[in-house]
């Protein structure tokens, strides 16, 4: 392997590990963790997530583009599971878990100003919002094919819904009711579910 490819495959590594880093230290401590808490939770030095992300805004940009694919890539997980029933009720459940398990509600307000000028979002920012939505669509007609999800939701409602149930409780509120969180996934599943989603065959 050339030296340039190892060089390039190590900045991916490290921009990737940065960016997983934040992502957990935000769903945690809010954006306003330090970026030396960062580099330390991503095994970089400062430098180098200097060197990916020289401003607060670059880095919480990443995270936004991250979390895109992340939540992208989830909904195009279990493939050939959506002609039955069980194995589509099982994908279904599965993603919409590992969704709400990102965490995203517990930072996603204090990112929304990185997606807006004078008040109204950026061009990046309607195609990021175009691509996950457009994601989120075709998981929902899946779904929507077994009863599911209930036909008057938009892929918008849909994400706030998740949105909304993915923030945590605090840590000593959590440490009583350890069990809320997958409680309160397992009301919002069944509460997605059309009226007539027993009768739906096809």
């Amino acid at each position: 392997m050339k030296e340039g490819t190892i060089v390039r495959a190590d900045a991916v590594e490290n921009r990737e590990a940065i960016l997983n880093a934040a992502w957990r230290l935000f769903s945690t401590h809010g954006i306003d963790v330090s970026r030396r808490a960062i580099a330390k939770e991503a095994g970089v030095g400062v430098a180098t997530l200097q060197r990916h992300f020289p401003t607060q805004q670059d880095l919480a940009m990443g995270v936004i583009e991250h979390g895109k694919t992340l939540v992208a890539d989830l909904y195009t997980a279990h493939p050939d599971a959506w002609d039955a029933r069980d194995t589509a009720t099982q994908a279904w459940e599965d993603i919409i878990t590992r969704i709400i398990d990102l965490g995203i509600g517990a930072f996603a307000t204090q990112l929304i100003p990185t997606l807006l000028v004078d008040g109204k979002r950026t061009h990046e920012a309607d195609q990021l919002l175009a691509e996950l939505l457009g994601a989120a669509t075709t998981f929902m007609d899946r779904g929507r094919r077994w009863g599911l999800i209930r036909d008057d939701l938009t892929p918008l409602d849909f994400h706030l819904i998740l949105a909304a149930t993915s923030r945590p409780l605090p840590q000593p509120i959590n440490a009583e009711a350890p069990q809320f969180m997958s409680q309160m996934t397992r009301i919002v599943i069944d509460g997605l579910k059309a009226p007539d989603a027993g009768a739906r065959t096809r």
